[in-house]
C-alpha cells in the first residue's frame, strides 16, 4: 500500500513503498462488547490488521528504492538493477493481492463499514496499477536505447500523480472514514488509525515533494 518507490529516494525514497503489501490480517478481539457492537469492533479490529500486516515488510520497498537508485545513477545502463527495481514493484503487487483477498472477507456490519472497506480497497488497487506500470517500463530496458530508458522519469512523473497520489487519497479518506466509525461506535483503535492516518499523509507529501523535480 506503500507507493513503492519514490525519488524523494522513498514514494515508498523517490517513491516509497504504498502504499507495502496487504495480506493476512490478525483478527483482534473486540475488547467484550456485545452484539452489534462486537462485529464492529471485530471489523475495526481487521482493517488495522490489515494495514499493519502490509507495512510489515518495508524491505520489499526499500530494496527496489536502491535497485531504481543504482540503474538511474548509471545512466540508465545497469540493466541487473532496472530488473530488481521491476521485481520489488510485482513483489508489492503479490502481497497486496493477499490483503485485498483479505478485505473481501472481512465481515462489514454496515454500510459504513462496506464504505470503509471499499475504498481501502480502491486505493491499494489505483497504488498496484501504478506499481505495475512501474515495473511494465522497467521490464521494457534491455530492448532500449539508453535515451529510451531514461523517458521513465516521464512515465513515472504521470504514474505517481495519476495512481500514486490518487490512490493514498482514497486510502486517507477510507482512513478518516474509520476514524469517524470507531468514535460514533465508541470503538477500540482510535491511536492506531491516526498514526497510519499521519504515516500515510507524510507519504502523500514525500510523493509531492519528489513531483517537484521531476
Amino acid at each position: 500500500m506503500k507507493s513503492r518507490f519514490i525519488f524523494r529516494a522513498s514514494a515508498m525514497g523517490i517513491m516509497l513503498a504504498a502504499a507495502v503489501s496487504l495480506s493476512a490480517a490478525a483478527f483482534l478481539p473486540g475488547c467484550g462488547n456485545k452484539g452489534p457492537d462486537q462485529a464492529k469492533q471485530r471489523f475495526a479490529d481487521g482493517i488495522i490488521g490489515i494495514i499493519r500486516e502490509n507495512q510489515s515488510q518495508p524491505e520489499i520497498a526499500e530494496e527496489g528504492q536502491q535497485a531504481f537508485a543504482a540503474y538511474y545513477q548509471s545512466g540508465f545502463s545497469d540493466l541487473e538493477s532496472a530488473a530488481r527495481a521491476a521485481q520489488s514493484f510485482e513483489e508489492s503487487n503479490r502481497k497486496d493481492a493477499g490483503s485485498l483477498t483479505e478485505l473481501e472477507a472481512l465481515e462489514k456490519p454496515d454500510q459504513k463499514a462496506e464504505s470503509i472497506a471499499s475504498g481501502m480497497a480502491g486505493g491499494i488497487r489505483l497504488m498496484d496499477e501504478g506499481n505495475s506500470l512501474y515495473a511494465e517500463e522497467l521490464r521494457k530496458a534491455p530492448g532500449q536505447s539508453q535515451e529510451e530508458r531514461a523517458n521513465i522519469n516521464e512515465a513515472g512523473k504521470s504514474i505517481m500523480e495519476i495512481y500514486y497520489l490518487e490512490g493514498l487519497d482514497a486510502i486517507i479518506a477510507a482512513l478518516n472514514d474509520l476514524a469517524g466509525y470507531i468514535k460514533a461506535n465508541k470503538l477500540n483503535g482510535a491511536d492506531e488509525v491516526q498514526g497510519w492516518l499521519e504515516r500515510f499523509r507524510g507519504e502523500r507529501k514525500d510523493i509531492e515533494y519528489s513531483l517537484r523535480f521531476m
